[in-house]
């Protein structure tokens, strides 16, 4: 049987991309996803307007604990709400100080209202751009509406998460800057081995 639960943000944050404002909310499930355990999750009633070119979506982060995993890791959530169009700088997330030396690392980035059509959003580590490891997204087009652990097609239609695999040092910032297309930078959230 299928129950919901009503969940409030505990935080908003808006966004100004061309011609409308985006949202994006937060809310810590931890005790909630603990407690129902795995399988699949749902959500239902999201606060969006409705018509022609608009769209919501949502995104689970969970750090787990993974005992067949071997070593020490270290994890990072960097949530932002940030805006990225036609902007070479980018949005920037500073990873230093956490990592020793040349160390690969792991990353996911949630993002928003990326498209298939409008090349020119990239992710750089260190100022070289990457390719996702996995999903619809290429080094020069990372962001194309493709939501890595989405149940059926992975296409989601305003929905991007992707995954990344990149080598971080102690002053490395992970920027995402965008050529053509108008994206919101939501989550990253990283995962590296404590030791090398």
């Amino acid at each position: 049987m299928v129950s919901y639960t009503t969940v409030a943000a505990t935080d908003t944050r808006f966004a100004d991309l061309p011609g409308y404002r985006a949202y994006q909310a937060f809310a810590d499930v931890t005790d909630l996803v603990r407690s129902g355990g795995g399988g699949e999750w749902w959500v239902s009633d999201v606060p969006a307007l409705e018509g022609r070119g608009v769209h919501a979506g949502w995104s689970l982060v969970v750090v787990l604990d993974d005992p067949s995993v071997e070593g020490y890791h270290q994890a990072m959530v960097l949530d932002e709400t940030t805006a990225v169009f036609q902007d070479p700088a980018g949005a920037r997330f500073p990873v230093s100080g956490l990592l020793p030396d040349s160390v690969r690392a792991r990353f996911d980035v949630v993002a928003w209202e990326g498209d298939a059509d409008l090349a020119g959003d990239r992710v750089m580590v260190g100022g070289v751009p990457v390719a996702p490891s996995d999903g619809h997204g290429s080094v020069d087009n990372a962001f194309v509406s493709s939501a890595r652990g989405a149940v059926g097609d992975p296409m989601t239609f305003g929905t991007d998460v992707v995954r990344f695999d990149a080598v971080l040092g102690r002053e490395s910032d992970i920027r995402i800057p965008s050529g053509q297309d108008a994206v919101v930078v939501g989550v990253v959230a990283l995962t590296a081995p404590m030791r090398t």
